[in-house]
């Protein structure tokens, strides 16, 4: 017989109670009736069952199911009769159990990440393992990376099935282009998901996305009129590198003009 782990049993367990001579017996609902319960060779196993039903001297099983990690066994069923001694017990055929439905989805990488600049992808990309609910990997289970926070995006969102171990891991997670806190969720459905950050900094000076304003856009020459010119200092996705401005030096290009003392306002100008 093969099952899943924690899947009803297809082939409803039932056990005939027999007396000495090969009669059978009323398994009884009152004071002296005869109990059947039943066991599994596996002393981790847990098993359990909707209801156990008595009718012409049978016991059934409804919804008999078997809890444990995958492999084989077999349950024994066993009772004791009206005057509380036990009944010689019967055994089932070999029983498999494989992973049964995805239950619980848990981090395998690191669900914190920092230092990454804006725009780039994560150094580790996310990954999960899922598992049944007694502790089974789960092959084969669909898990959706989604980006939740920060703008960022995956290589594709088709959704991601785990491999023999039970582990789905994302394809690249680029961040989103602006400074701050990213996040993403790896999700198997009718499950809680797994929440994983990465916070992200400003990337190195581009003079392209950088800019340079002035207070007065023309000077008549040879007069004392001034300007005032400020650099704002920015990444490639344009974020202020906040850091930068006290490596800004001004010059003249061309013409006779000065530069007076530069100011810098630890805000990036």
């Amino acid at each position: 017989t093969v099952a899943n782990n924690a899947a009803v049993f297809t082939a409803v367990p039932v056990v005939t109670l027999i007396d000495a001579y090969g009669g059978s017996l009323g398994t009884g609902n009152s004071t002296g009736a005869r109990t059947v319960s039943a066991a599994s060779s596996n002393g981790a196993d847990t098993l359990s069952v909707n209801s156990i039903t008595s009718s012409n001297g049978t016991a059934t099983f409804t919804g008999f199911n078997i809890v444990g990690t995958i492999g084989t066994r077999t349950v024994t069923f066993s009772g004791t009769n009206s005057a509380g001694t036990s009944m010689t017990s019967v055994t089932t055929a070999t029983i498999t159990l494989s992973a049964g439905a995805a239950a619980t989805v848990t981090a395998n990488s690191s669900t914190s990440q920092s230092g990454i600049v804006a725009g780039q992808a994560v150094t580790t990309a996310p990954s999960v393992v899922v598992k049944d609910s007694g502790g089974n990997v789960v092959s084969g289970a669909s898990v959706t990376f989604a980006v939740t926070v920060g703008g960022g995006s995956f290589v594709n969102s088709t959704a991601v099935a785990t491999n023999s171990s039970g582990i789905a891991t994302s394809t690249t997670w680029t961040t989103g282009t602006t400074v701050g806190t990213n996040t993403a969720t790896a999700t198997v459905s009718g499950i809680t998901a797994v929440t994983f950050t990465a916070t992200t900094v400003v990337g190195s000076f581009s003079a392209s996305a950088s800019t340079l304003t002035t207070s007065v856009n023309s000077l008549t020459v040879g007069s004392s009129n001034t300007t005032t010119v400020t650099v704002t200092v920015k990444d490639a996705n344009s974020n202020v590198i906040t850091s930068a401005a006290s490596a800004v030096t001004l010059t003249v290009s061309s013409g006779a003009g000065s530069i007076g003392s530069v100011t810098n306002n630890n805000n990036g100008t």
